[in-house]
């Protein structure tokens, strides 16, 4: 089975947001959202550059999402990160550090798997409080 990350997010700046979910690395399998800056200007050599990550934890340990997930710059910067294929659904909202990778928490939402019905999470949006 080949695991791909998730869809690209195009951002205003040409920079490309994903959910990177970790699949098989050399070091340890682990889930992030990485940021890379793209360089089309000559278009017989295109680059990429990464510009930030983050590398979300349960418990203080990597976390590790085999399929599915998501991450979306929000309006305010912040960056929504969900991962569900596991026996974890995790949501984080993080304030990315100034560095290249790293940030503050600001949200965090995880449910435990239920041994009976099972759960799985595809990705998670970001709503404005209703009644505004």
């Amino acid at each position: 089975m080949e695991l791909r990350p998730t869809r690209p997010h195009i951002q205003p700046d040409g920079s490309i947001m994903i959910f990177d979910n970790g699949f098989e690395r050399p070091d340890g399998e682990r889930s992030r959202a990485v940021r890379y800056e793209i360089d089309d200007s000559d278009p017989d050599n295109v680059t990429a550059r990464q510009v930030w990550e983050y590398e979300y934890t349960l418990d203080g340990e990597p976390s590790y999402s085999a399929f599915l997930g998501d991450a979306d710059v929000l309006e305010n910067g912040d960056v929504l990160i969900s991962g569900g294929g596991s026996s974890v659904v995790q949501i984080v909202e993080v304030a990315p550090a100034d560095g290249p990778s790293g940030g503050e928490v600001v949200f965090e939402y995880r449910e435990i798997d239920d041994p009976v019905f099972g759960i799985i999470s595809y990705r998670a949006e970001r709503i404005a409080p209703l009644g505004r």
